[in-house]
């Protein structure tokens, strides 16, 4: 049996004919036509992979630039600051403010 990848020796082209060799020349061309296709097609996929990959990576990154300046950021005036700064403010207040207890007489 004849097939794309073995080579023919002198007696299977004799025994073959002209007709046979030329459809046997174009099955194995269309096949190998369609490989370089699917190569292409899987190229192309793994391009459209990169680029969701990279996309998903810059909204992650914008999404934690956001909340972090959300949260964190410095300012002079308290009422400008982040959530985690004006909370860390009033704990160190309450503690500054804190008095000692006296001891008992």
């Amino acid at each position: 049996m004849l097939s794309c990848n073995s080579p023919l020796n002198n007696r299977e082209s004799t025994d073959l004919g002209q007709r046979e060799l030329f459809y046997l020349s174009k099955y194995c061309e269309a096949k190998s036509m369609t490989a370089v296709k699917d190569l292409k097609a899987k190229k192309k996929q793994s391009g459209q992979l990169v680029f969701e990959y990279i996309l998903l990576l810059l909204v992650a990154l914008s999404m934690a630039t956001i909340m972090r300046n959300t949260l964190t950021a410095t300012s002079n005036d308290p009422s400008d600051s982040g959530l985690i700064i004006r909370m860390w403010r009033g704990v160190v207040q309450v503690i500054g403010n804190d008095r000692p207890v006296d001891p008992a007489p």
